[in-house]
């Protein structure tokens, strides 16, 4: 099918429109097509269907952009004017722009044809990830206001449904919401799974150091997806994290499912490197692991507990001691120095030393804190 693409300028509300089709892309670049099974919540049910995404990979075989075909109008009643649109998306499921067959136009209720200014809207609507279409049933865009009562939704047409006017094209709610929910539904992710597929583990470590966080997090997240745990790519994640606590989430995400090996190597890299939060999540990722970890690990990560600088990670890191590797010298003797620090730390370090089988030397630091503290206690 040959289509009129739509440039779309938001800094000049002009519409230039050219024809488009199979010679849009030069030889250097290779069209995959892919049937997928997408639903979309316009479809009884959230029914699912049957579509041809098309792949577009550069002559290094990485894709590029993506496409497909859809219509414009989810149309239970089969009373609606139905015309074919194609969305395009980057390589990151992040939608881009849109496109009409050569004199097709999309309408609005009764009939009334889209200007050249509800195309422009359309596309700002569609490239909203906040808008309100996020949220809405197709029934509220369907239920039909009381027109008696003057009660009719002057915005989104014969519908019961209030929008705000910057949120829809007037009389078109029905069109935006399907066009929507087609840009953002599961087709985000579909499309992020071909494209981790397409990239060499090079390609990877570029998204990983990429000054944007989208980038980063798409890198992370297909690492878990194709199960990539090379040692250097494991190590970029960490490295990059430690810089970025908004890529913890999923950072946590890709090693909790790593080997046993992999994931203790990240943990202590991430408890060693990282801020604050990132030591307390780290410890209590362990904490709550149900992977054995040995004591010559933990004794380990005792050794950096006096770098440790607020109650929280002291507290959380003396719950993991006491639970994993209670009786362990090594842990005596680092924790022990703690008993000069602030009052509410050495408190807590105090009890936990209470019942452990101290040194001479060690149950005498202990009885002297308790005299000088006992009142507090």
């Amino acid at each position: 099918m040959n289509f009129n693409k739509i440039l779309i300028v938001l800094f000049f509300p002009v519409w230039v429109f050219f024809q488009s089709g199979e010679s849009s892309y030069s030889s250097e670049f290779k069209k995959i097509e892919h049937e997928i099974t997408v639903a979309h919540p316009g479809n009884e049910d959230n029914g699912l269907e049957q579509s041809t995404l098309v792949e577009v990979r550069n002559k290094k075989g990485m894709a590029v952009e993506f496409y497909m075909n859809v219509e414009s109008v989810i149309c239970v009643k089969s009373v609606c004017k139905v015309v074919p649109v194609r969305i395009f998306w980057n390589n990151l499921g992040e939608y881009q722009k849109y496109e009409l067959d050569k004199g097709v136009t999309l309408e609005k209720y009764e009939a009334d044809l889209f200007e050249k200014q509800d195309y422009v809207k359309l596309h700002s609507i569609l490239s909203n990830l906040d808008s309100p279409f996020k949220n809405v049933r197709i029934d509220e865009i369907l239920t039909v206001a009381d027109e008696t009562h003057n009660d009719v939704d002057a915005v989104s047409g014969a519908t019961a449904l209030e929008l705000d006017e910057e949120d829809t094209v007037p009389g078109a709610a029905l069109t935006c919401f399907t066009l929507w929910h087609w840009a953002h539904g599961d087709i985000e992710t579909i499309i992020r799974n071909f494209t981790g597929k397409s990239l060499k583990k090079q390609v990877f470590k570029n998204y990983l150091t990429s000054i944007k966080e989208n980038e980063q997090l798409f890198a992370i997240e297909q690492l878990l997806e194709t199960k990539n745990y090379k040692k250097n790519l494991v190590d970029a994640v960490i490295n990059e994290t430690s810089k970025n606590d908004n890529l913890l989430r999923s950072t946590f995400k890709y090693i909790n499912n790593a080997s046993d090996k992999k994931y203790f190597q990240a943990i202590e890299k991430l408890f060693l490197k990282g801020n604050e939060k990132q030591k307390i999540i780290a410890l209590n990722s362990l904490l709550n692991s149900k992977r054995s970890v040995s004591s010559k690990y933990l004794d380990g990560l005792s050794k950096e507990v006096l770098s440790l600088k607020t109650y929280q990670e002291i507290s959380i890191f003396l719950r993991l001691m006491k639970a994993k590797n209670s009786n362990s010298q090594e842990v005596i003797k680092h924790t022990i120095p703690l008993l000069d620090k602030d009052l509410l730390i050495a408190r807590s370090v105090y009890w936990f030393l209470k019942d452990k089988n101290l040194s001479d030397k060690q149950q005498k630091k202990l009885a002297v804190f308790y005299s000088k503290n006992k009142n507090q206690l």
